[in-house]
């Protein structure tokens, strides 16, 4: 069985820079895991929103390991079926997404939460503390969706 992660841009980008952090071997681990082993995938929409998130902040980084990522990402992506896509889903209905924004939520990372309900593993992975690891974000999220928001270091404990 293959399990689909949701993960957040910063994870990606923590592990291709090799920002000077501890988050970092977190993120590489994330990263190379669902990159390297068949039972891993990244979890993309349909509308591939999620790609074009990562497509574009890699862009914007732009070095020998962000380019084979990118790469390599896109790779996994195009390779699927129709039926291996996610679907965006709404949460609740749209007025829950409002919540969201009126409460400062950060709007490109609302594709994340759209995304991450479809996913066997039901999980997003971020570093970002002011919008899904921010405490109330992460409450509303996992009460309302049944989703898990979970940092890299609880991520290598709990989903891989």
């Amino acid at each position: 069985m293959t399990v689909d992660i949701t993960i957040d841009t910063n994870v990606i980008l923590f592990a291709t820079e090799g920002h000077d952090s501890v988050r970092t071997p977190a993120c590489a681990r994330i990263f190379f895991t669902v990159l390297q082993e068949d039972n891993y995938k990244f979890a993309i929409d349909a509308e591939y929103k999620i790609l074009e998130e990562y497509k574009k902040n890699l862009s914007d980084k732009r070095s020998n390991h962000t380019e084979l990522f990118e790469e390599l990402i896109k790779k996994q992506a195009y390779g699927r079926t129709e039926s291996e896509i996610f679907r965006v889903r709404i949460p609740i209905h749209e007025g829950k997404i409002e919540e969201l924004s009126q409460k400062g939520f950060h709007e490109n990372d609302l594709i994340f939460v759209r995304t991450a309900p479809n996913t066997e593993s039901g999980a997003i992975v971020s570093t970002d503390s002011e919008s899904l690891l921010d405490e109330e974000y992460k409450n509303w999220i996992e009460d309302n969706l049944q989703v898990e928001v979970y940092s890299p270091e609880e991520a290598c404990d709990s989903v891989l």
